[in-house]
């Protein structure tokens, strides 16, 4: 049995483990070993090398097997990440005394496993000489393969003869940081907000445009698309950060109409969009495809077409409506329901005046029927025959006996 090598990049999810079975093979009619292949050291996920062998046990889960086991290797290797390096600069200074920024720098390509730390170290032979020294940097984190720019320089700047010239201290970069460019939330009734940081202390304003008036505040109460931009200025330790803009959308819980004389609600787990609208046509109680569907002794209530007005939209689940006067002291009515283009019957319960079509993606039409009582004519006919026969049997006996 040989274990194949597996290899797979840090911060990466494991491979699956495999194997070839050699040899005389496996026994007429068995399939499989009863066999786990394991990594060692299996919780840890930093580089390295690792072998991959059988779990313990294997050789008395399989008697009837004299296995011989080639081990594999599983490798994971370092995360490639690009760092380009910034300038600096700083005034001379009679000490020659000069602090390097180790935050000077920005991650140009790939991506930091979530909760790690690169370990940059940026450094320069800084001199006395007021000119520019080469910035190099290492990280200390072996799980980064990090490749750094050799341009960067730290330059010692010329002052005043007269030494009255002050030391420029750099200011750090300010950042704001929001979960997401874009977030969509269900109206709930209540106020949503952007849950954004900014390392530099400084507030952070809000600017948003809605019907027509500029707020600046991090509440979003009604329906509708917002496009918020985030700002800050600048600290005394801090640069301003740059603009984020974030569009922020509040769907609608559900559609709801009173047109055409009836309650419909439309309500959806994902929310509707807000230019989503629920579209009711109220249809004619002789269509042909509705009373094709029906028996003999029923007959069309009400009928509707329904539709919403962004044909995208298709995560309905449920359509709740109230109840034609003529059916709302019934425990349950018949309903068709169109769905997908094909009528089906179904048997719905009458809950305070309503009812309920669940897994209703995809309707487009529902109807009311009615079933008459039904009338047995042949019984009316033989009753009624035996009926004038009494009557004429006695009229004839009478006027016998008068005779």
């Amino acid at each position: 049995m040989t274990i194949d090598d597996a290899e797979t990049v840090y911060g990466e999810a494991l491979k699956e483990l495999t194997m070839v079975i050699g040899g005389m093979g496996l026994a007429t009619g068995e399939t499989d070993f009863a066999v786990t292949l394991q990594k060692s050291d299996p919780d840890n996920r930093d580089v390295g090398e690792y072998v991959i062998y059988l779990k313990e046990g294997y050789a008395d889960e399989n008697p009837n097997y004299a296995i011989t086991v080639n081990e594999g290797k599983y490798t994971i290797v370092p995360r490639p990440i690009t760092v380009h390096l910034l300038d600096q600069a700083a005034d001379w200074n009679k000490d020659g005394i000069y602090t390097v920024d180790q935050k000077a720098y920005d991650v140009i390509k790939g991506n930091v496993v979530s909760g790690d730390n690169l370990g940059i170290v940026i450094s320069s032979e800084i001199g006395k000489q007021k000119r520019k020294y080469p910035i190099t940097a290492v990280s200390t984190n072996r799980n980064y393969a990090v490749t750094f720019n050799d341009d960067a320089t730290f330059e010692v700047r010329k002052f005043r003869a007269d030494f009255d010239a002050t030391f420029e201290v750099r200011k750090f970069r300010a950042d704001i940081e929001v979960p997401s460019l874009t977030l969509e939330f269900i109206y709930s009734g209540e106020a949503f907000s952007i849950a954004a940081t900014l390392n530099s202390g400084a507030e952070i304003v809000y600017t948003w445009e809605f019907g027509g008036t500029i707020y600046h505040d991090n509440a979003f109460v009604e329906v509708g698309r917002y496009v918020v931009t985030l700002s800050a200025g600048e600290t005394e330790d801090y640069y301003a950060p740059e603009n984020v803009t974030v569009n922020l959308t509040i769907k609608r819980e559900t559609l709801v109409t009173e047109e055409s004389g009836i309650e419909i609600v439309v309500d959806s787990e994902g929310g509707f969009n807000p230019e989503v609208e629920l579209e009711v046509e109220k249809m004619d109680q002789n269509d042909k495809d509705l009373n094709e569907v029906i028996s003999g002794n029923e007959t069309i209530v009400r009928a509707f077409n329904i539709t919403t007005s962004d044909e995208s939209s298709d995560e309905t689940t449920t359509i709740t409506v109230r109840v034609p006067e003529a059916l709302k002291d019934l425990e349950t009515v018949k309903v068709l329901v169109k769905q997908d283009g094909v009528y089906s019957v179904r048997m719905l319960n009458v809950d305070n005046g309503y009812v309920t079509i669940e897994s209703a993606e995809s309707v487009s039409a529902f109807a009311f029927v009615k079933e008459e009582a039904s009338v047995n004519y042949l019984m009316i006919i033989l009753i009624g025959g035996a009926a004038l026969i009494i009557i004429v049997s006695t009229v004839m006996f009478m006027l016998k006996k008068r005779g």
